[in-house]
């Protein structure tokens, strides 16, 4: 009997989804899972780096092992200055989220005064854009 067949994926989190990897496996019957981790879902979230390995078994006991090695950068460059000054003299009167290329959306950014109080909201934007500043 053929041994079941088996492909890893590793696909992108982002700020609210791990990332994960996805096997995409074919064998006799039901399917059952066993990650490195001790998980047995089909479906691996991961937060670390590393390499994991997966073995499949299908209903005749046949047996597939796969491996990924996989490298998660939570890098985003992203700059809030710490100060400004809005005394409209065109130097540094708006507070707004710099970002590189790599980020694509600000979630949320709020400000909040000196009791707790919420003086300024903006979401989903792209960084860099002044219409989203706070002056």
């Amino acid at each position: 009997m053929p041994k079941p067949s088996l492909q890893l994926l590793a696909q992108d989190g982002d700020c609210d989804t791990p990332a994960s990897i996805t096997t995409i496996a074919f064998g006799e019957g039901p399917l059952d899972f066993l990650w490195s981790n001790l998980s047995i879902d089909s479906v691996l979230n991961i937060t670390q780096s590393g390499t994991y390995t997966v073995s499949i078994t299908d209903q005749n006991g046949c047996r597939t092992v796969g491996r990924i090695n996989v490298s998660i950068n939570k890098s985003r460059p992203v700059f809030l200055p710490s100060a400004f000054s809005p005394n409209n003299d065109s130097n540094n009167d708006v507070l707004m989220i710099l970002g590189s290329q790599v980020v694509k959306n600000i979630k949320r950014f709020q400000i909040y005064d000196r009791w707790g109080e919420q003086v300024f909201a903006k979401a989903n934007f792209k960084p860099d854009d002044p219409s989203f500043a706070w002056d």
